[in-house]
């Protein structure tokens, strides 16, 4: 006991500040050998500080001399210390805690040493707890810079704070703020489409009390526009204990998407706003959604003669009850008091939020990240919004999240339609690995199957589950189910074909003229057959198509659009080209972002409604031609997070996913069925028609060079290569003509997966395998070790959105009729320098029979916001005209940046 009792503590000691992980060049820690990794652990797995030279010998024997002695020769120390250790040994069930193997209660203690370290160091030295003998401070106060703690006073005052709050922090959850006896999740649907979020409220209910011992582990995958949002609420509601209340989180990846979840769930609910808490990590992006939204309801009123607030109360004042808690008491109140934002995700019942707010309960691994989102999630549940929708490289720290939530009693529901097997499988695994932890120091302490539930607008289906291979059973079975149903029930309104471009590899100069010419071929071609005939008056018979060209990356995006505005249009045609990237400044995105929400608001009984808006009004009655098409050219940015809906797609592949993600934005509102092709997709990408790599469907998609072994003791090589980057010869047209989600949530039978050949065949085999090998080499290790939460080095070997550096640039207006400079913070003068890398692109030509729509004029943006805020050009530039963009590499010192008004922000390297 007494040798497991001290690893815990100089574990303790040695993490506090951050969890170790191997530092310096040597060779990467093996992820399936963590047991050894204690074995061999070293001053390198803490700082690097003893390879520096800067520090003189005398410097160096400094640090292991204390002039002053350790606390052990302050009386009062040992006093404390006597009485905590006789204490701990009175534990009779000590010897079950006291183990590194035991996550809950080390972490519990991490927490609460911290929390104390934190609070305790914040107050006035208190002279009780101080050997008037001993010397030795522990800090500094911040004003004077005089010595403030004595080194005994403050080990004695933060032992005792964490003793206090380690005996308060697992009965947290009793105490939060929380809802109760809430009408508005339990009413039922009149309308026949959201029936199904009854039986999955009354599924949940049936098993809430099973689910306090067992946890739970849900999967909502019904299809898009079933109103998954507010039955993943009604979800979590069912479970929860009337007694205590309801608390949970969402977690989203999109700040958008976030913004829009919160705004729902708040309308629809009637919450105020200390009952819901919003987080996204940027006010300019949620003042610029608001402000949207507060022009939006101002002219759906002055239409209506409905004020927004009358016609969206759903609900009455008082349908619920909310229980106020206790969330400051004195324990947590210092470390909250100065903590606005942590505060309220701490504290308010709901919460919605970018997961970067939640994750670092796992990844923060520095300086008490992790305590906000612990603190969240042992005192509320877990709702994951479309966890697919993060790259495979992410995977392993979504997985992380999911175990910790396990275990800290979170019950967790994972919610995308297009959810893949291997993912869930693995996130589930983590979850029951987390879960037996938490078990482990709860309730009966025996070990307990887990809570599952599926649902869908098919049905639910729930039961316990003792492992991965029966949980894998259950969920094929729900799935293959799923599928079966989806093809007999659901409407076709996704047809697609390929799009034929030429032979590969081509002359790099000939490259984006000749996917220019094919891409244009699929716009004309589309608009005749999918198209809206005007019956208003001042327009009859004139005609409007509205579609979007998806390029998987900025450069190649930017050259094709100068490409197609140069491009004279069909005889009686104009067609409207709309710029839509991540590239552009922040409030012209933005701008952006609004035009295409009014013209892609599509009605299904309301048909001409498109006819009507003022962007298509004004096209119409300005310009001659009958024929009227509104292109987007979009990158990725448009497949999720926007709720918009186009007659038909041209669609540049990365992935399976990308094509079904982009097939949803495609009569998503009117769902009409279309008689004819509405989707065509290029069988080969940019990349691919260079012919330069091996690998061309990769960054975004999943083609890689990187090694695996496809059997235990075999030998690592590359797998996840296509045997043709021409995707005809991968997949039969057949497979394009019924565009749905199937692929992405049925597996391919293992033995397609998993075989020696090096090459796959086709988009669905390779995104399966890759999901599979990628998560069995960085997940499995992390829930099959008891040890793995003890380091960082999982968080170090697989990062959480690991990108290349960048810089935020501001986009600067001194005068409106001048043109904006680009200028970057200066951390030595501390102020906004001008940038060097930056000029315009010049001028750009527009055929005479083309039109640009969609752009906004940064200086008319700016001015308005400026009006709308009350502040002067500079400050709401600051604010509101920043873009990130990558930092230069090593070999690209001197590198350029190009600004166009209508094409963003470039570096060029694919224009001709």
């Amino acid at each position: 006991l007494c040798r497991r009792l001290a690893q815990c503590i100089v574990w303790l000691i040695l993490s506090h500040h951050r969890l170790p992980k191997c530092l310096g060049d040597g060779p990467k820690q093996d992820l399936n050998k963590v047991d050894c990794w204690l074995i061999g652990f070293g001053a390198n797995w803490n700082a690097l500080n003893h390879y520096i030279d800067k520090f003189t010998s005398s410097e160096r024997n400094a640090v292991t001399e204390f002039p002053h002695g350790t606390p052990m020769r302050s009386y009062k120390w040992r006093s404390k210390a006597k009485e905590f250790a006789k204490r701990a040994l009175n534990q009779a069930n000590l010897v079950e805690y006291a183990s590194l193997d035991k996550a809950f209660p080390i972490h519990i203690a991490r927490m609460a040493l911290m929390l104390a370290d934190h609070a305790y160091s914040s107050r006035e030295p208190t002279t009780y707890w101080q050997d008037e003998d001993y010397n030795a401070y522990a800090n500094t106060d911040k004003e004077t810079g005089k010595p403030k703690q004595k080194l005994d006073e403050h080990c004695v005052g933060v032992a005792h704070n964490a003793y206090i709050l380690a005996r308060t922090i697992p009965k947290l959850r009793g105490v939060m703020p929380a809802i109760t006896n809430h009408k508005g999740f339990k009413r039922r649907s009149k309308i026949s489409k959201f029936h199904w979020q009854d039986k999955a409220y009354d599924c949940a209910y049936s098993i809430a009390e099973q689910t306090e011992q067992q946890g739970f582990f849900g999967v909502n995958m019904a299809s898009t526009g079933q109103g998954k949002t507010f039955g993943n609420a009604r979800i979590m509601y069912g479970l929860s204990n009337p007694t205590i209340g309801c608390r949970f989180s969402v977690a989203l990846g999109l700040r958008t998407l976030t913004l829009q979840t919160g705004d729902a769930l708040q309308q629809r609910l009637n919450l105020d706003n200390d009952d819901l808490a919003v987080h996204i990590g940027s006010q300019a992006v949620k003042e610029l959604f608001y402000k949207q939204k507060q022009q939006e309801e101002r002219e759906k009123s002055e239409k209506t003669g409905v004020s927004g607030s009358e016609s969206e109360q759903i609900f009455a004042e008082h349908e619920y009850v909310r229980y106020d808690g206790e969330v400051d008491n004195q324990y947590l109140h210092r470390w909250l008091e100065n903590k606005g934002a942590v505060h309220k995700l701490v504290s308010a019942p709901l919460s919605v939020s970018t997961i970067d707010h939640i994750i670092p309960v796992s990844e923060g691994v520095t300086g008490g990240q992790q305590i906000a989102p612990m603190l969240r999630l042992l005192t509320s549940d877990l709702v994951l919004d479309e966890p697919d929708d993060f790259s495979l490289e992410d995977d392993p720290a979504l997985a992380r999240l999911v175990y910790f939530s396990g275990l800290l009693g979170s019950r967790i529901l994972l919610s995308s339609a297009t959810l893949p097997p291997a993912l869930v499988m693995h996130l589930f695994a983590c979850y029951q690995s987390g879960r037996a932890q938490y078990n482990q120091v709860f309730g009966q302490q025996i070990e307990r199957p887990v809570s599952c539930a599926w649902f869908d607008e098919f049905g639910v289906k729930s039961t316990s589950v003792t492992g991965v291979t029966e949980f894998r059973t259950s969920h094929d079975e729900f799935t293959k189910l799923r599928a079966e149903k989806l093809s007999k029930h659901s409407e076709h309104l996704h047809k697609g074909d390929w799009l034929k471009i030429a032979e590969s590899p081509l002359p790099r100069h000939q490259v984006i003229e000749t996917f220019a010419k094919t891409v244009y071929q699929g716009i004309t071609q589309l608009a005749v057959d999918h198209k809206t005939v005007s019956e208003q008056q001042s327009s009859k018979g004139k005609t409007v198509s509205a579609g979007i060209v998806r390029m998987a990356n900025i450069e190649p995006l930017v050259a094709v659009a100068k490409h197609l505005f140069a491009t004279s249009p069909p005889e009686n045609t104009r067609i409207h080209y709309c710029i839509y990237h991540s590239q552009h400044p922040l409030a012209v995105r933005s701008a952006i972002e609004q035009q295409l929400d009014g013209l892609l608001q599509r009605d299904r009984d309301d048909l001409q409604g498109v006819i009507k808006m003022s962007v298509v009004e004004a096209a119409l009655k300005q310009y001659p031609e009958q024929h009227h098409i509104f292109v987007v050219l979009a990158t990725p940015v448009a497949e999720v997070g926007r709720d918009h809906d186009y007659d038909w797609a041209v669609v540049e592949p990365s992935s399976m996913r990308s094509i079904i993600q982009l097939a949803g934005r495609v009569q998503r509102h009117r769902r009409i069925e279309p008689q004819s092709t509405n989707i065509l997709v290029l069988n080969q990408n940019v990349k691919a028609l260079k012919g330069k790599d091996k690998v061309a469907y990769s960054k975004p998609g999943f083609e890689s060079k990187q090694p695996f072994r496809l059997i235990k003791n075999g030998n690592e090589r590359p797998c996840l290569q296509l045997s043709s980057h021409d995707l005809c010869l991968q997949m039969e047209a057949s497979e394009l003509h019924e565009i749905s989600s199937s692929p992405r949530f049925v597996e391919p039978d293992k033995s397609q997966l998993c075989t020696n050949k090096g090459q796959v065949n086709g988009f669905i085999e390779l995104e399966h395998l890759a999901m599979n090998l990628q998560l069995r080499d960085t997940v499995k290790p992390w829930y099959s070790s008891s040890k793995a939460h003890l380091f960082a080095e999982f968080q170090k070997q697989t990062p959480f959105r690991q990108s290349h550096p960048s810089i935020n640039y501001i986009c600067m207006l001194n005068e409106l009729d001048e043109s904006p400079v680009f200028k970057q913070w200066d951390r030595m003068s501390n102020e906004f320098i001008e940038s060097a890398g930056f000029e315009p692109f010049g001028e750009l030509f527009v055929n005479d029979s083309n039109s640009i729509w969609g752009a906004a004029e940064l200086p008319n943006v700016i001015e308005q916001l400026s009006e709308w805020h009350g502040t002067d050009l500079q400050e709401t530039c600051i604010q509101f005209a920043s873009v990130s963009l990558r930092a230069p590499r090593e070999n690209e010192l001197g590198k350029h940046w190009l600004y166009h008004p209508v094409l963003g922000i470039f570096e060029g390297k694919e224009m001709s």
